[in-house]
């Protein structure tokens, strides 16, 4: 819900994307792909034990 409530304030966000489906109570909302613009996508090494690919993304408002 925090995520939620701060989102109208962020300009900028960091993500990590973890290609797997996990169980869980939270999760962080869905990205308004009308509202930001991806700007930097960067792959993540996994683990030579873990084999669980992720992203780094970098996504910038867009002004409308």
């Amino acid at each position: 819900m925090i995520y939620s409530l701060l989102m109208p304030y962020a300009k900028k966000m960091y993500i990590t994307e973890i290609n797997q489906i996990f169980e869980g109570d939270t999760y962080f909302p869905e990205i308004d792909h009308h509202e930001w613009k991806e700007i930097e996508r960067i792959k993540g090494n996994p683990d030579d034990n873990v084999k669980i690919t992720y992203d780094f993304v970098t996504y910038e408002k867009m002004s409308h």
